[in-house]
């Protein structure tokens, strides 16, 4: 342990080492300062209390008085010694939970809906039971890792609960919640993870699309649901962007389909004449808003795992998730010679390389793109039976 006399010459002379050092003052014991791997140094406080120890930040030192520091050190550590409480509980750090509440609240402001809602469901299951009722500035790093460890059978979900973590102490730390040296979750290495890319061949969608046709004719898979599947193939969009699509949004005569919002803001969906096609045959239901209408009146549908499942079983396809529809689109497309930054414009890709390098690629080419897309794929996957509109 690095013991030194903590001057004001002392501290200007600290300087990044690549790793994290503390220096405890050989005067007072547990006062010292931590200097990150950056070269940022901030004062620290270290006791032990009812069997833990505890470490708390006081301040940056280019921000607090070295004297005013010390001063501080010796009244928590004065209040230790006497069994009492360093800090008024007015002043306590709050619960992870009410400040993962603050995150939420702040993600619906920036993000869309569907990402506040999945980071909700994540740290319901997930990040609430371990530490949603500990104070924020209690939860160690060795309790976030094995917290993580605990879940190694799902390495991917270990891994997006851990970046979710992340995150709300980030949040912490930038409301000043937390100090920038109390982060317990930073760093922390994640488990490997097998790639689960996933592309339908072009029998594989012949199988795929006569499938849905054969379900759609029995009345096993609404139309709703086959127009859905169909167009998650032939525009290579997002699940959830075809399942919150209003009638509103969607622009026939243009061949477009103009998103207010989506997992990367605002989005035009170019489409195809067979995409087109497809959606001048979905039954628009009288006092719903919604493309894909689902069982109650004026609803959408919420989720496609059902008919999915049900085509590819039909279809004897194994290992596809209704992701991989997109990647399928996408991979159809780059076959066929057309370049990556089209494709990422045509899936709108939220990528540095597809949003500003690439940002003068214009609508001749993204329909280019997903007409090369329908050919290969449009008479593989139909575009359902015409029927009229039902009114409920």
């Amino acid at each position: 342990m690095a013991t030194a006399r903590l001057t004001k010459a002392f501290l200007k002379g600290l300087g990044a080492t690549g790793r994290a050092d503390f220096w405890w003052d050989d005067e007072l014991s547990g006062f010292g300062v931590r200097v990150a791997p950056a070269g940022k140094a901030a004062f620290v406080v270290q006791y032990r209390q009812r069997g833990a120890t505890k470490r708390v930040t006081l301040g940056a030192v280019d921000v607090v008085n070295l004297d005013r520091a010390r001063e501080r050190a010796k009244e928590i550590l004065a209040a230790v010694a006497l069994g009492q409480e360093p800090f008024p509980r007015e002043a306590a750090t709050p619960t992870f939970g009410a400040v993962a509440d603050d995150f939420l609240a702040f993600t619906r402001a920036k993000r869309a809906e569907r990402t506040a809602e999945d980071y909700e469901k994540l740290l319901a299951t997930k990040v609430r039971p371990t530490f949603g009722a500990r104070p924020i500035g209690e939860i160690t790093r060795a309790e976030v890792e094995k917290w993580h460890e605990g879940m190694k059978a799902t390495p991917r979900r270990a891994n997006y609960a851990l970046t979710l973590l992340v995150a709300v102490f980030s949040f912490a730390v930038k409301r000043q919640v937390l100090g920038a040296h109390d982060h317990p979750a930073l760093g922390i290495t994640k488990f490997g993870e097998n790639k689960r890319d996933r592309y339908l061949t072009l029998e594989e969608l012949s199988r795929f699309g006569a499938a849905l046709a054969e379900l759609e004719a029995e009345r096993t898979v609404s139309p709703w649901a086959a127009a859905a599947l169909r167009l998650l193939i032939l525009t290579g969009a997002r699940s959830s962007e075809i399942l919150t699509l209003e009638w509103e949004f969607v622009d026939l005569a243009r061949g477009v389909l103009r998103l207010p919002t989506s997992k990367t803001g605002r989005k035009d969906i170019v489409l195809s004449s067979a995409a087109v096609a497809v959606l001048k045959v979905v039954p628009k239901v009288e006092g719903c808003a919604y493309v894909i209408a689902g069982r109650r009146h004026g609803e959408r549908m919420t989720s496609l795992q059902r008919p999915f499942g049900a085509v590819c079983k039909k279809a004897s396809i194994s290992g596809l998730r209704i992701h991989d529809l997109r990647h399928s689109a996408a991979s159809i497309a780059t076959s066929a010679g057309v370049g990556l930054p089209v494709v990422g414009k045509v899936l709108g890709q939220s990528q540095a390389y597809t949003q500003q390098r690439y940002s003068h690629i214009h609508d001749s080419a993204e329909r280019a793109a997903v007409e090369t897309i329908a050919a290969a794929v449009g008479p593989l996957v139909g575009t359902g039976g015409i029927r009229r509109a039902k009114k409920l």
